[in-house]
Protein backbone atom coordinates (compact mmCIF):
# COMPACT_ATOMS: atom_id res chain seq x y z
CA UNK A 1 0.00 0.00 0.00
CA UNK A 2 2.50 2.93 0.91
CA UNK A 3 3.78 2.58 -2.76
CA UNK A 4 0.70 3.31 -4.33
CA UNK A 5 0.08 6.98 -4.05
CA UNK A 6 -3.71 8.35 -3.57
CA UNK A 7 -4.83 11.19 -4.90
CA UNK A 8 -7.46 11.90 -2.64
CA UNK A 9 -5.62 11.35 0.94
CA UNK A 10 -2.68 13.34 -0.83
CA UNK A 11 -5.41 16.35 -2.10
CA UNK A 12 -6.60 16.66 1.59
CA UNK A 13 -2.94 16.91 2.90
CA UNK A 14 -2.75 20.15 1.30
CA UNK A 15 -6.08 21.24 2.13
CA UNK A 16 -4.19 20.95 5.61
CA UNK A 17 -1.46 22.28 5.25
CA UNK A 18 -3.47 25.99 3.82
CA UNK A 19 -5.33 25.56 6.54
CA UNK A 20 -1.98 25.08 9.03
CA UNK A 21 -0.52 27.92 7.03
CA UNK A 22 -2.96 30.17 8.00
CA UNK A 23 -3.54 29.20 11.45
CA UNK A 24 -0.07 29.93 12.03
CA UNK A 25 0.71 33.50 10.10
CA UNK A 26 1.02 35.03 13.40
CA UNK A 27 1.82 31.98 15.79
CA UNK A 28 5.60 32.60 15.29
CA UNK A 29 6.47 36.08 15.63
CA UNK A 30 9.31 36.88 17.24
CA UNK A 31 8.61 39.25 20.24
CA UNK A 32 9.80 42.89 20.00
CA UNK A 33 11.47 42.51 23.12
CA UNK A 34 13.43 39.91 21.76
CA UNK A 35 14.12 42.11 18.76
CA UNK A 36 14.45 44.54 20.60
CA UNK A 37 17.49 42.86 22.59
CA UNK A 38 19.26 41.63 19.43
CA UNK A 39 19.53 45.00 18.13
CA UNK A 40 21.03 46.01 21.37
CA UNK A 41 23.86 43.02 21.13
CA UNK A 42 24.53 43.48 17.63
CA UNK A 43 24.96 47.17 18.00
CA UNK A 44 27.65 46.41 21.42
CA UNK A 45 29.43 43.73 19.57
CA UNK A 46 30.04 46.32 16.99
CA UNK A 47 30.83 48.82 19.22
CA UNK A 48 33.41 46.60 20.80
CA UNK A 49 34.80 46.35 16.61
CA UNK A 50 33.90 42.30 16.21
CA UNK A 51 32.82 43.28 12.74
CA UNK A 52 29.78 41.60 11.21
CA UNK A 53 29.30 40.32 7.99
CA UNK A 54 26.91 40.01 5.39
CA UNK A 55 24.55 37.25 3.78
CA UNK A 56 24.45 34.48 6.40
CA UNK A 57 22.05 32.03 4.90
CA UNK A 58 20.35 34.62 2.02
CA UNK A 59 19.40 37.01 5.19
CA UNK A 60 20.66 39.71 6.76
CA UNK A 61 24.10 40.55 8.90
CA UNK A 62 22.05 38.37 12.13
CA UNK A 63 20.22 35.60 11.68
CA UNK A 64 17.64 35.41 14.46
CA UNK A 65 16.24 32.26 14.92
CA UNK A 66 13.15 30.41 17.65
CA UNK A 67 14.35 27.33 19.19
CA UNK A 68 11.17 26.84 21.44
CA UNK A 69 8.39 29.27 22.98
CA UNK A 70 11.20 31.09 25.10
CA UNK A 71 14.27 30.34 23.65
CA UNK A 72 15.93 32.18 20.63
CA UNK A 73 19.26 31.70 18.56
CA UNK A 74 21.27 34.73 17.23
CA UNK A 75 23.69 34.05 14.27
CA UNK A 76 26.72 36.60 14.43
CA UNK A 77 28.24 36.06 11.00
CA UNK A 78 31.55 37.25 11.86
CA UNK A 79 34.69 38.67 9.65
CA UNK A 80 37.86 38.53 11.25
CA UNK A 81 40.32 40.79 10.05
CA UNK A 82 42.61 38.29 8.58
CA UNK A 83 42.92 35.12 6.70
CA UNK A 84 41.76 31.37 7.95
CA UNK A 85 42.61 28.30 6.92
CA UNK A 86 40.25 25.52 7.30
CA UNK A 87 41.88 21.79 7.72
CA UNK A 88 40.33 18.54 7.86
CA UNK A 89 40.38 17.27 11.76
CA UNK A 90 40.91 14.02 11.57
CA UNK A 91 40.24 13.13 14.84
CA UNK A 92 36.50 14.44 14.44
CA UNK A 93 34.37 13.65 11.44
CA UNK A 94 32.52 16.46 10.10
CA UNK A 95 34.86 18.96 11.89
CA UNK A 96 37.68 21.26 10.73
CA UNK A 97 40.27 22.88 12.42
CA UNK A 98 40.92 26.68 11.43
CA UNK A 99 44.40 27.60 11.24
CA UNK A 100 46.13 31.40 11.09
CA UNK A 101 49.39 32.16 10.48
CA UNK A 102 51.74 31.55 13.53
CA UNK A 103 52.91 34.74 13.92
CA UNK A 104 49.31 35.94 14.20
CA UNK A 105 48.73 38.12 17.31
CA UNK A 106 44.70 38.05 18.26
CA UNK A 107 42.57 37.47 21.28
CA UNK A 108 40.88 34.42 19.29
CA UNK A 109 43.91 32.86 18.06
CA UNK A 110 46.03 30.68 20.61
CA UNK A 111 49.51 28.84 18.73
CA UNK A 112 48.19 29.66 15.21
CA UNK A 113 44.35 28.54 15.71
CA UNK A 114 40.83 30.11 16.34
CA UNK A 115 40.07 28.91 19.75
CA UNK A 116 36.84 28.71 20.95
CA UNK A 117 37.50 29.14 24.63
CA UNK A 118 39.40 32.64 23.18
CA UNK A 119 36.55 33.14 21.13
CA UNK A 120 34.39 33.02 23.90
CA UNK A 121 36.19 35.21 26.00
CA UNK A 122 36.45 38.15 23.21
CA UNK A 123 32.88 38.19 22.38
CA UNK A 124 32.41 38.10 26.34
CA UNK A 125 34.18 41.43 26.82
CA UNK A 126 31.79 42.82 24.36
CA UNK A 127 28.87 41.70 26.01
CA UNK A 128 29.26 40.75 29.61
CA UNK A 129 27.33 44.33 30.29
CA UNK A 130 24.47 45.84 28.07
CA UNK A 131 22.25 48.55 29.73
CA UNK A 132 18.94 49.01 28.07
CA UNK A 133 15.37 50.25 28.83
CA UNK A 134 12.92 47.75 27.96
CA UNK A 135 10.68 49.21 25.48
CA UNK A 136 7.68 47.92 26.84
CA UNK A 137 7.79 48.34 31.02
CA UNK A 138 10.44 50.84 31.18
CA UNK A 139 12.35 48.98 33.33
CA UNK A 140 16.11 49.20 33.07
CA UNK A 141 17.39 45.54 32.95
CA UNK A 142 20.89 44.33 33.07
CA UNK A 143 21.92 42.09 30.52
CA UNK A 144 23.78 38.96 32.35
CA UNK A 145 26.74 37.00 29.88
CA UNK A 146 26.28 33.84 30.67
CA UNK A 147 27.40 29.93 30.15
CA UNK A 148 28.40 29.55 26.76
CA UNK A 149 27.72 32.95 23.96
CA UNK A 150 24.06 33.16 26.24
CA UNK A 151 22.58 36.29 26.97
CA UNK A 152 20.28 35.82 29.87
CA UNK A 153 17.66 39.21 30.38
CA UNK A 154 16.99 38.84 34.41
CA UNK A 155 12.76 39.22 34.84
CA UNK A 156 12.12 38.05 31.58
CA UNK A 157 10.55 35.06 30.13
CA UNK A 158 12.84 34.18 27.19
CA UNK A 159 16.79 33.26 26.77
CA UNK A 160 19.14 35.10 23.61
CA UNK A 161 21.92 32.15 22.79
CA UNK A 162 24.36 34.04 20.44
CA UNK A 163 26.44 31.46 18.16
CA UNK A 164 29.36 33.39 16.28
CA UNK A 165 29.99 31.69 12.90
CA UNK A 166 32.52 32.10 10.05
CA UNK A 167 31.92 31.38 6.61
CA UNK A 168 33.47 30.38 3.83
CA UNK A 169 33.45 29.44 0.05
CA UNK A 170 33.57 26.39 -1.70
CA UNK A 171 37.28 26.54 -2.38
CA UNK A 172 38.15 25.95 1.37
CA UNK A 173 36.30 22.98 1.97
CA UNK A 174 38.56 20.50 3.36
CA UNK A 175 35.96 17.51 3.54
CA UNK A 176 34.77 14.93 0.71
CA UNK A 177 32.99 16.44 -1.59
CA UNK A 178 29.19 16.30 -0.98
CA UNK A 179 26.46 14.67 -3.48
CA UNK A 180 25.94 17.72 -5.12
CA UNK A 181 26.08 19.99 -8.42
CA UNK A 182 29.23 21.92 -8.29
CA UNK A 183 27.01 24.65 -9.17
CA UNK A 184 25.11 24.33 -6.34
CA UNK A 185 28.47 24.34 -4.08
CA UNK A 186 29.68 26.97 -5.75
CA UNK A 187 26.69 29.25 -5.00
CA UNK A 188 26.71 28.48 -1.54
CA UNK A 189 28.98 29.41 1.69
CA UNK A 190 29.40 26.68 4.23
CA UNK A 191 30.08 28.00 8.07
CA UNK A 192 32.19 27.11 10.70
CA UNK A 193 30.31 26.42 13.90
CA UNK A 194 31.44 26.37 17.76
CA UNK A 195 30.32 23.02 19.22
CA UNK A 196 31.54 23.27 22.77
CA UNK A 197 29.47 20.46 24.50
CA UNK A 198 30.41 18.05 22.54
CA UNK A 199 34.48 18.46 22.33
CA UNK A 200 37.80 18.71 24.03
CA UNK A 201 40.01 20.33 21.82
CA UNK A 202 39.17 24.21 21.94
CA UNK A 203 40.33 24.28 17.85
CA UNK A 204 37.71 22.15 16.51
CA UNK A 205 34.85 23.44 14.68
CA UNK A 206 31.97 22.14 13.48
CA UNK A 207 30.89 22.42 9.32
CA UNK A 208 27.90 23.58 8.64
CA UNK A 209 26.20 23.93 4.99
CA UNK A 210 22.96 24.96 5.63
CA UNK A 211 22.03 25.94 2.22
CA UNK A 212 23.37 22.96 0.80
CA UNK A 213 21.34 20.55 3.13
CA UNK A 214 18.25 22.96 1.66
CA UNK A 215 19.75 21.82 -2.04
CA UNK A 216 19.06 18.02 -1.18
CA UNK A 217 15.92 18.50 0.49
CA UNK A 218 14.53 20.23 -2.60
CA UNK A 219 15.09 17.17 -4.20
CA UNK A 220 11.62 16.59 -3.33
CA UNK A 221 9.05 19.80 -3.98
CA UNK A 222 6.84 18.67 -0.69
CA UNK A 223 9.77 19.23 1.90
CA UNK A 224 8.28 22.06 2.88
CA UNK A 225 4.88 20.93 3.47
CA UNK A 226 6.00 17.73 4.88
CA UNK A 227 8.00 19.58 7.35
CA UNK A 228 4.85 21.61 8.14
CA UNK A 229 3.03 18.96 8.82
CA UNK A 230 5.18 16.78 10.68
CA UNK A 231 5.68 19.99 13.04
CA UNK A 232 2.15 19.83 13.60
CA UNK A 233 1.41 16.62 14.39
CA UNK A 234 4.46 16.40 17.03
CA UNK A 235 3.33 19.59 18.62
CA UNK A 236 -0.15 17.91 19.35
CA UNK A 237 1.37 14.84 20.87
CA UNK A 238 3.61 17.56 22.91
CA UNK A 239 6.80 15.94 21.95
CA UNK A 240 9.81 17.55 23.49
CA UNK A 241 12.76 17.71 21.10
CA UNK A 242 15.46 20.60 21.14
CA UNK A 243 15.71 22.10 17.81
CA UNK A 244 12.68 19.77 16.44
CA UNK A 245 12.90 21.40 13.37
CA UNK A 246 16.23 20.85 12.69
CA UNK A 247 16.16 16.73 13.32
CA UNK A 248 13.00 16.72 10.51
CA UNK A 249 15.04 18.58 8.19
CA UNK A 250 18.23 16.64 8.91
CA UNK A 251 15.82 13.36 8.76
CA UNK A 252 14.77 14.65 4.92
CA UNK A 253 18.26 15.17 4.19
CA UNK A 254 19.48 11.72 5.20
CA UNK A 255 16.24 10.21 3.67
CA UNK A 256 16.93 11.95 0.20
CA UNK A 257 20.36 11.06 -0.54
CA UNK A 258 20.24 7.38 1.14
CA UNK A 259 17.31 6.14 -0.42
CA UNK A 260 14.81 6.61 -3.52
CA UNK A 261 12.23 9.23 -2.13
CA UNK A 262 8.45 9.13 -3.09
CA UNK A 263 6.93 12.32 -5.21
CA UNK A 264 3.91 11.50 -3.87
CA UNK A 265 3.06 13.88 -1.20
CA UNK A 266 1.08 11.35 1.36
CA UNK A 267 3.79 9.01 0.77
CA UNK A 268 6.42 11.02 1.47
CA UNK A 269 4.93 12.46 4.66
CA UNK A 270 4.59 8.56 6.09
CA UNK A 271 8.35 7.89 4.34
CA UNK A 272 10.13 10.61 6.52
CA UNK A 273 7.78 9.44 9.91
CA UNK A 274 8.82 6.23 9.61
CA UNK A 275 12.56 7.51 9.06
CA UNK A 276 12.31 9.39 11.70
CA UNK A 277 11.09 6.34 13.61
CA UNK A 278 14.24 4.83 12.68
CA UNK A 279 16.22 6.66 14.11
CA UNK A 280 14.65 7.24 17.34
CA UNK A 281 14.45 3.30 17.54
CA UNK A 282 18.46 3.74 17.37
CA UNK A 283 18.54 7.27 19.42
CA UNK A 284 20.80 8.40 17.05
CA UNK A 285 20.66 11.36 14.43
CA UNK A 286 23.90 12.69 13.16
CA UNK A 287 23.62 16.03 11.13
CA UNK A 288 25.16 16.16 7.44
CA UNK A 289 28.82 15.33 7.28
CA UNK A 290 28.91 14.36 10.73
CA UNK A 291 28.78 10.89 12.18
CA UNK A 292 30.14 11.63 15.70
CA UNK A 293 27.22 14.32 16.63
CA UNK A 294 24.25 13.00 17.49
CA UNK A 295 21.23 15.48 17.57
CA UNK A 296 19.33 13.03 20.74
CA UNK A 297 22.16 13.96 22.96
CA UNK A 298 20.18 16.47 24.78
CA UNK A 299 16.81 14.12 25.07
CA UNK A 300 16.46 11.77 27.65
CA UNK A 301 15.75 8.11 27.39
CA UNK A 302 12.08 8.39 28.47
CA UNK A 303 11.66 11.16 25.98
CA UNK A 304 13.15 9.50 23.44
CA UNK A 305 10.88 6.57 23.83
CA UNK A 306 7.70 8.78 24.13
CA UNK A 307 8.67 10.38 20.53
CA UNK A 308 9.53 6.96 19.18
CA UNK A 309 5.65 6.24 20.31
CA UNK A 310 4.26 8.73 19.29
CA UNK A 311 6.26 8.40 15.77
CA UNK A 312 4.56 4.65 15.07
CA UNK A 313 1.60 5.70 16.58
CA UNK A 314 1.15 8.12 13.89
CA UNK A 315 2.14 5.76 11.03
CA UNK A 316 -0.65 3.68 12.13
CA UNK A 317 -3.12 6.28 11.80
CA UNK A 318 -2.00 8.08 8.99
CA UNK A 319 -1.56 4.75 6.60
CA UNK A 320 -4.96 3.77 7.87
CA UNK A 321 -6.33 7.06 6.49
CA UNK A 322 -4.71 6.45 3.35
CA UNK A 323 -6.17 3.34 2.55
CA UNK A 324 -9.69 4.24 3.54
CA UNK A 325 -9.36 7.08 1.21
CA UNK A 326 -7.42 4.91 -1.84
CA UNK A 327 -10.86 2.81 -0.91
CA UNK A 328 -12.79 5.09 -1.67
CA UNK A 329 -10.73 6.36 -4.95
CA UNK A 330 -11.12 3.52 -6.38
CA UNK A 331 -14.67 2.25 -5.60
CA UNK A 332 -13.17 -0.96 -3.64
CA UNK A 333 -15.47 -3.23 -1.78
CA UNK A 334 -15.49 -1.95 1.90
CA UNK A 335 -13.20 -4.43 4.48
CA UNK A 336 -12.20 -4.14 7.96
CA UNK A 337 -9.17 -2.19 6.90
CA UNK A 338 -11.16 0.37 4.69
CA UNK A 339 -14.73 -0.08 7.02
CA UNK A 340 -14.27 3.80 8.12
CA UNK A 341 -15.94 6.07 6.22
CA UNK A 342 -14.58 9.13 8.41
CA UNK A 343 -11.13 9.16 7.10
CA UNK A 344 -11.10 13.03 6.30
CA UNK A 345 -12.38 14.19 9.79
CA UNK A 346 -9.69 11.77 11.62
CA UNK A 347 -6.90 13.11 9.33
CA UNK A 348 -8.04 16.35 10.78
CA UNK A 349 -8.29 15.39 13.70
CA UNK A 350 -4.59 14.16 14.04
CA UNK A 351 -3.78 18.29 13.15
CA UNK A 352 -6.30 18.82 15.61
CA UNK A 353 -7.65 21.24 12.87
Amino acid sequence: MPDVPCEKFSATLNSIVRELLDRNINKNTIPQDVIFLKETVVTKLKQNNVVLNHGIMGSTTEALRMISKTEYELHINLKLPFELTPIRDDDRPGFVLLKASEELEHPAIVDGYLDQKAIKNWIYDSLKTIIFYNNFDYLKKEIEFKKFYRVVVPECSFKLTCLPVLEFNYSKWPLSAPDLTERNLISYPWYAVPQVNALIDQRSFLAWSPDWERCIMEMNPHYKKVELLIISLLSNHDVTCPNLKYVIQTTMVHATLNQIIPSDLGDFLIFIIESLASHLKQDKLNPFFESSFNLFRCVSAVEINYFYDVATDLIVNLNQCKSQALAEENNQVVTPATSNANWVPNLHKLFEL
